[in-house]
């Protein structure tokens, strides 16, 4: 047994020290793993390192994979670094460098082996961007350095990047565009400049070619001297560029100057969570091909209907949580979606929007719309007035009809009547939740007969009864929860309207008993119902089936209070004179019922001395 255990111990060590050499250091530092890469359409090694230093950085140097792709370094310690760190893996295609530490001579042009490299990630990691650190890169097309606290690039960083199309420099401190060279990239569609601290876009400036002096450069110990010449600065304004997508989210941006008139190209752009107290037509004026346009949360207080002149390709537009107060929008024939939610609007115009299907309005200080507000909107599916001042809607939605989605809670809506939704007869979710409604006397849904969730919860309800929802043949969800229901007709209802399946009740003035019968009812016909999962287990008698009700006498309670002022004093004094009634009732029948009885036994004694 012995034997067997040296052999298979002599096999072991034999197989790790093949595969050691085979792979070298893979099996200790590194991991790798066979991939699909769609973008590359082909199978290949992901190889993953982590923890390496300057000791083990002979792992990196080692590596022999035939057809890797992807080579990511994690938490290491590489210091003093030079190209040759890359040299086995000179055919990968993208590499990440993160939360790592990252040092080697700024005059070496550290990952010029690596001439087929597509994508470049550094990220949290300890690394000098210096002028010549990407030279040699000729194929890359996508950079990102982020979280690392960069406040400037070196004039010449970037400057050969020939084919980047993707920049992505996000967290980091950069407070001036004149930081960012971008000469030469001619092919650059997307910039990501967001979470920095950027103040301003008066000056969007690249660097360019001037002076023709030439600059060293030293790769691996030899010296070479390549075109790279010292730089004057040219204003974006004098020329075309082809970004498509620009992120300037999320810094202290005051001021947009004239820095956008010259981005022609402009599809995407988002100036969110900045500092924009004002925008107008000029600002905007040439981005004709713009598709979406983000201002949400900044401090806007006028937002001018001419900025959408010849935004004929105008698909999204976000600018909510600003400060408007009116806000007009016609004539954007593309224009799909539109936010205006969390501002402070009183008046809104949305007219000739062919294309508009979603607009959310909730939020704001609106305490009466006009139906004529909403005007040539023949595709509007999605409207949101939610947390506004609405109390009166009737007649508000007669000019869209296809809307099928409608949420009007939180506002202060009192009363619903036939003419409210007549015209919405496409409507297939209605939230009314957390208004005023006492009742739904009117036949308020009369036109909805393909209505499939209703959402009537926090509101002041008594009762439900299937002459209210009749009409609702279509309803699938129904939401009652935390209003003042003392009684629902269930089983009418429940039967007239087969494809309700699903009902929240909780949260109302129903007995126990009441709510025995119905939760009985609901199983027995597999209908789910929404309950609370918390449970008092003190009081365990006063929930049925996790839903919590009244008893006999705590509804009297209840009655008692929800009576108002004097009359709720004058219930409680009746109440307590007539049990003082019965109680003396009670004692002088008592009294007289002893009486007789005592007497009757006196005459027994009589009797009985007669007898004698």
């Amino acid at each position: 047994m012995r034997n067997l255990f040296d052999r298979r111990g002599t096999f072991l060590i034999f197989f790790l020290w093949a595969l050691n050499h085979i792979f070298p250091g893979l099996s200790l530092y590194c991991d790798k793993a066979f991939t699909y890469y769609e973008e590359y359409g082909q199978n290949s090694f992901n190889v993953t390192c982590k923890d390496i230093t300057k000791e083990t950085e002979h792992v990196l140097e080692n590596i022999n994979i035939n057809n890797e792709i992807s080579l990511t370094v994690l938490n290491s310690t590489l210091e003093s670094v030079t190209p040759s760190l890359f040299r086995n893996v000179r055919n990968i295609k993208i590499l990440n460098i993160i939360d790592s530490h990252f040092t080697y001579d700024i005059r070496l042009a550290i990952f010029n082996k690596l001439g087929k490299l597509e994508s470049l990630t550094i990220k949290n990691t300890t690394f000098l961007l210096a002028n010549f650190t990407l030279y040699g890169l000729d194929n890359l097309k996508h950079f990102q350095f982020s979280y690392d606290n960069l406040s400037s690039i070196s004039k010449h960083s970037l400057k050969h990047l020939n084919n980047l199309e993707r920049l992505e420099l996000y967290n980091n401190q950069i407070k001036n565009l004149r930081d960012v060279p971008l000469c030469g990239l001619r092919k650059l569609k997307i910039l990501d400049l967001s979470q920095n601290v950027l103040t301003d876009l008066d000056e969007f400036f690249f660097q360019c070619d001037g002076e023709q002096e030439q600059i060293k450069l030293q790769l691996n110990d030899s010296v070479s001297r390549p075109n790279i010449y010292r730089t004057s600065f040219y204003n974006i304004s004098g020329h075309s560029v082809d970004i498509s997508e620009l992120d300037l989210s999320q810094n202290s941006i005051r001021t947009l100057g004239e820095s956008l008139e010259k981005l022609e190209k402009l599809r995407f752009l988002d100036l969110s969570f900045n500092e924009l107290t004002k925008v107008n037509n000029l600002h905007f004026a040439t981005l004709s091909r713009l598709e979406k346009l983000v201002l949400k949360h900044n401090q806007l207080q006028h937002f001018q209907a001419s900025i959408f002149e010849n935004k004929t390709q105008l698909r999204v537009v976000d600018v909510s949580y600003n400060d408007l107060n009116e806000i007009t929008v016609f004539n954007v024939p593309r224009l799909q979606y539109l936010n205006v939610g969390y501002n402070s609007l009183v008046t809104v115009i949305l007219r000739n929007l062919p294309n508009l299907r979603e607009v959310h309005l909730n939020d704001n200080n609106f305490a009466e719309i006009s139906p004529d507000d909403f005007e040539s909107l023949p595709n509007l599916f999605t409207i949101n007035l939610s947390g506004n001042k609405l109390f009166i809607i009737d007649r508000l939605f007669r000019n869209i009809p296809t809307v099928r989605y409608l949420d009007l809670s939180r506002n202060a809506i009192s009363n619903l009547s036939g003419n409210t939704f007549n015209n919405l007869t496409d409507l297939r979710t209605l939230d009314l939740a957390n208004n005023a409604l006492t009742s739904l006397n009117g036949d308020p849904f009369l036109s909805l007969e393909y209505l499939e969730v209703l959402n009537l919860s926090s509101n002041a309800l008594e009762s439900l009864s299937y002459f209210s929802l009749e009409p609702l043949q279509s309803l699938r969800t129904l939401d009652v929860s935390s209003n003042k229901l003392k009684f629902i007709e269930y089983d009418v209802i429940l039967s007239r309207l087969p494809g309700l399946n699903n009902i929240n009740i909780k949260y109302n003035l129903l007995t126990c008993e009441n709510l025995s019968k119905l939760i009985v009812f609901l199983r027995k016909r597999h209908i789910g119902y929404t309950h609370t999962e918390y449970l008092d287990l003190e009081n365990i008698n006063q929930n049925i089936a996790g839903i919590p009700c009244r008893s006999v006498n705590k509804n009297l309670i209840v009655e008692v209070n929800s009576v108002g002022g004097g009359s709720a004093a004058l219930f409680t004094f009746g109440v307590t004179m007539i049990i003082i009634l019965v109680s003396v009732v009670t004692g002088i029948t008592s009294y007289k019922f002893y009486v007789y009885l005592k007497r009757r036994n006196y005459r027994a004694d009589e009797f009985e001395l007669v007898d004698e």
